[in-house]
């Protein structure tokens, strides 16, 4: 599990050490169960959570929010700007999207060095059949190219309409109950449903600005009300916390 600072989006590893480190000790031997109570005691954490915290990875994202909070509490400042706003994030996605990326951009690459071997070589000791299969080899080349910006579009399509989705069972709700500057929540929700179905590329920042918004209204609600259950589930498909 990885934490992100709000403010400039610095990203930063927890595990083991971050823990250590903002306790300010550590325990010189003892194996799994000395360092179960050494961060129990150190964070206050129900043994659950410390379990989690010990097994590392994806077991921490189940306690994400008391996590975060935690760090929170302890006032920890971002490396790179001091900001102390930070929320949990998940590896997964942004590695699928960066090893989608990756390959776009070696294809790529690829397809420009056959090209420029083509340019270069084409008058020289190559043969028409030598220039056919090279030029075969990069239009090979460029439909993977195009393939994959197809999948990583039909992916962003399904993620939009899952998101609208749950946008409008978040407007239905908040309709519903009468909660303090409710009206407010349901105009920066609209304002996020626009900016998804009108726009091909959606403004990030002003997505999640307009959500925290949202967020800020919809706390005064009980903690396991239906309203607060699904605005969390909203947050999460935009890979925020709430």
């Amino acid at each position: 599990m990885k934490i992100k600072c709000q403010d400039c989006g610095h990203l930063e590893e927890v595990s083991l050490d971050f823990f250590v480190k903002l306790i300010g000790t550590a325990v010189s031997a003892g194996g799994f169960w000395a360092w179960t109570a050494f961060i129990f005691a150190g964070t206050g954490f129900a043994l659950p959570i410390v379990v989690a915290i010990m097994s590392g990875g994806v077991a921490m994202l189940a306690f994400k929010d008391e996590i975060v909070e935690w760090i929170i509490s302890k006032e920890y400042p971002c490396p790179t700007c001091g900001g102390m706003k930070w929320e949990a994030t998940s590896d997964e996605g942004e590695e699928k999207q960066r090893k989608k990326d990756s390959e776009i951009t070696e294809l790529q690459e690829k397809n420009i060095k056959y090209e420029k071997e083509i340019s270069d070589q084409k008058s020289s000791f190559f043969s028409d059949n030598d220039v056919g299969d090279l030029i075969s080899e990069s239009e090979e080349k460029d439909k993977k190219i195009q393939d994959l910006e197809n999948q990583k579009k039909s992916l962003l399509r399904v993620q939009k309409k899952k998101n609208i989705e749950g946008l409008n069972e978040l407007i239905f709700l908040i309709k519903t109950k009468e909660i303090t500057s409710g009206d407010k929540a349901l105009r920066y929700l609209e304002n996020v449903k626009d900016e998804l179905e009108e726009e091909e590329e959606p403004a990030v920042d002003s997505i999640e600005k307009w959500l925290r918004k949202v967020a800020e209204v919809i706390r005064t609600d009980d903690k396991g009300s239906a309203l607060v259950v699904k605005a969390k589930e909203v947050f999460e498909g935009f890979g925020l916390s709430f």
